[in-house]
């Protein structure tokens, strides 16, 4: 992931924006943010979803 986004970056990039959970994140500091759009979770009890998990952009309907 790393060497892609060292490609596509410029030098003054700040943020970049996944529209997924990317994987193997050792070099990068990631925040999650909520959101309240497409995608509705339903759970029971104390089960809670992820915070750290978002589901791609294109599977949100």
């Amino acid at each position: 992931m790393t060497d892609i986004l060292h490609q596509i970056a410029e030098e003054d990039t700040e943020k970049i924006t996944f529209h997924f959970t990317p994987g193997a994140t050792e070099h990068l500091v990631l925040k999650s943010t909520l959101i309240n759009d497409g995608l509705f979770v339903r759970t029971t009890g104390d089960l809670l979803y992820p915070v750290q998990v978002k589901h791609p952009i294109t599977s949100i309907a």
